[in-house]
C-alpha cells in the first residue's frame, strides 16, 4: 500500500469494511474477517448470484482474487478462521485444527 506498512493493515481494513458495508446494502449476507470473506445465503442459486455480484465488484474495485486459495464451490462444511463450520448440523468445531 502506498502508506507505507505500519499504516497499511488499518488502511485495508477501513477500506474492506466500506466495500462490506456497501455489498450489505444489496442484501447480500457477508462475514468479513481481515482478508476473509464468507458469503451466506439459504439458496445455492441464490449464493452462486452473490458471490458473482462479489467478485465482479471486488475485480472492478482492483482487489485481486487469490482463487488457488479461495473456496468457489457452495459447501455447507467449510474452513473459516480457524474453525470447521458444518452449516448442515448447525456447529462449529476448531478443537481438530492444528494450532501454528
Amino acid at each position: 500500500m502506498a502508506f507505507g506498512p505500519k499504516v497499511a493493515p488499518r488502511t485495508f481494513t477501513k477500506l474492506v469494511a466500506v466495500v462490506a458495508a456497501d455489498v450489505r446494502k444489496q442484501s447480500l449476507r457477508l462475514a468479513v474477517y481481515h482478508d476473509d470473506r464468507l458469503g451466506l445465503n439459504a439458496n445455492r442459486q441464490n449464493i452462486v448470484q452473490d458471490q458473482r455480484t462479489l467478485l465482479i465488484l471486488l475485480t472492478n474495485l482492483g482487489f485481486i482474487i487469490n482463487k488457488k486459495n479461495s473456496q468457489l464451490v457452495p459447501t455447507q462444511k467449510i474452513t473459516y478462521i480457524e474453525s470447521v463450520l458444518d452449516l448442515q448440523k448447525g456447529i462449529s468445531n476448531s478443537q481438530n485444527l492444528k494450532k501454528v
